[in-house]
């Protein structure tokens, strides 16, 4: 997982809303090459037919294909939650698969959700990550308890 999280793809907000979310780290992956500009559009398609909140508090949004450069994620902490859906989420980690990496994404995304599935575990992230690596060691240890 910390192969695919790149510095460059890490967002603290005060504030912000979904589409917005969305559209900032959009345009950072493709602005460092890692998506094309369609990219945007597939992965607001995906939420208009069924939001990615997961348990309350994380979201995961991501294109309906696997139409990546390079397999990444990229993740925004936002100090208040953002509405997405019927849920009300700080941590949305935004999932770009290449076409070699749909083992990636599974294993990555089921290991993600399970370690995530824990509130307590999404507020000591979103407490303890003034930036990426406060947010890496918090997340390493999520993953190592």
């Amino acid at each position: 997982m910390s192969q695919m999280l790149d510095p460059r793809l890490y967002f603290r907000v005060p504030s912000i809303n979904k589409d917005d979310a969305i559209k900032l780290m959009c345009d950072r992956m493709a602005s460092e090459g890692m998506v094309d500009d369609s990219f945007l559009q597939d992965v607001l398609e995906r939420e208009r037919l069924s939001p990615t909140a997961f348990g309350g508090s994380i979201a995961i949004p991501h294109s309906m294909s696997m139409n990546a450069r390079c397999t990444a994620i990229s993740i925004l902490i936002s100090g208040e939650p953002i509405t997405w859906g019927e849920s009300r989420v700080q941590l949305v980690a935004l999932f770009a698969l290449a076409p070699n990496g749909r083992h990636v994404f599974r294993d990555v995304l089921d290991k993600f959700i399970a370690t995530l599935s824990d509130p307590a575990r999404i507020t000591a992230l979103v407490t303890h990550s003034a930036n990426y690596d406060s947010f890496m060691r918090a997340l390493m240890n999520c993953l190592d308890s």
